[in-house]
């Protein structure tokens, strides 16, 4: 009796730990992630400059090895079409590129439609149009200094440049780009021969309103307002000149060799952009502003059955000579 008491006591004490000790227990469920669908990514910018191209990707799972060539697809039909016509054909020629096979040219403010088919997915398709290049009424550039170390002449130019803007919402960048040699370390071929390349410059004391990217440029950020700092693209949107004549102005840095001269020459670019191709980099410059705690930010995109961006835009090209 005395023992069956005991063996009770025993018993109870043992049921009232197996709770305390179950509690650091983990039940471990396997589950099978449902079968990852890829999203098609288009991505083509077009302008009067150049035939038609542009890329088409599939995206990987997480647990896909992301190598570049598992990403290209290679067996899309694209088309350009305006209206119900096609005017293009782009064939594949690798690392995710299709290129024209007519040799077209897109025409300004003319609407086309893209259309992608990839067997077994839906068709993607997106319709855009390129602005017209803006008409640069007049150009000059001013010499506001120079001081010269040993062989070589430094100046400071200050370049505008006069363009008409059309009524309505425009958006406007500008690049400035140097005639160097090739290699741009070695000062002694020639400057002016076939061998030249135009490498991208900083642009100083731009006009208050213009922004060093597309970020500020949407909000208007008052901390670059009128930035003296160097700046390789400045952007603008047309609120403050809507409809009228604008004179644009920056400064660059020049230097002359005394003792190999050549042609000091800046090309301007006066680039016309779409608000689709505005929107689309102004949502990819926000990605850089993203960190590990915030919301994960959307990229623009205007592809319909997939993710991507068909966009226009137009340049206007003025090249300037710099003078000593």
């Amino acid at each position: 009796m005395g023992l069956g008491k005991s063996m009770v006591l025993s018993m109870r004490r043992i049921l009232l730990i197996l709770p305390v000790v179950c509690l650091a227990c983990e039940t471990v469920v396997e589950v099978e992630p449902p079968p990852y669908a890829p999203q098609y990514v288009a991505t083509g910018f077009f302008s009067q400059d150049s035939t038609w191209s542009l890329t088409v990707h599939r995206s990987l799972s997480v647990g896909e090895f992301q190598g570049a060539q598992r990403q290209f697809v290679d067996d899309a039909t694209v088309s350009i079409l305006l209206g119900d016509k096609t005017v293009d054909k782009l064939r594949y020629h690798g690392s995710g590129w299709y290129r024209s096979t007519q040799g077209e040219y897109p025409i300004a403010n003319t609407s086309y439609t893209l259309s992608i088919e990839v067997q077994g997915h839906p068709r993607l398709m997106a319709v855009a149009e390129a602005p017209a290049p803006a008409a640069v009424l007049h150009s000059s550039v001013e010499l506001l200094s120079t001081q010269q170390f040993g062989g070589i002449i430094h100046g400071k130019y200050k370049m505008e440049l006069r363009f008409k803007d059309t009524l309505g919402p425009n958006y406007y960048g500008i690049r400035v780009y140097r005639l160097q040699p090739n290699p741009i370390f070695d000062y002694y071929p020639d400057a002016n021969g076939p061998d030249s390349v135009y490498q991208v410059e900083s642009i100083q004391d731009v006009n208050v309103g213009w922004y060093c990217g597309f970020v500020d440029a949407a909000i208007r950020s008052r901390d670059t307002d009128g930035a003296n700092f160097g700046c390789t693209h400045s952007v603008v949107m047309d609120e403050y000149f809507d409809g009228r004549e604008y004179v644009w102005s920056g400064v660059v840095s020049g230097h002359i060799f005394l003792d190999k001269p050549r042609r000091n020459e800046v090309l301007v670019v006066l680039s016309t952009l779409s608000e689709e191709y505005f929107e689309y980099h102004r949502t990819l410059d926000l990605q850089g502003f993203d960190d590990l705690f915030s919301e994960p930010l959307s990229v623009f995109s205007n592809i319909q059955g997939g993710l991507g961006i068909f966009a226009g835009y137009a340049n206007t090209y003025v090249p300037l000579l710099l003078g000593e």
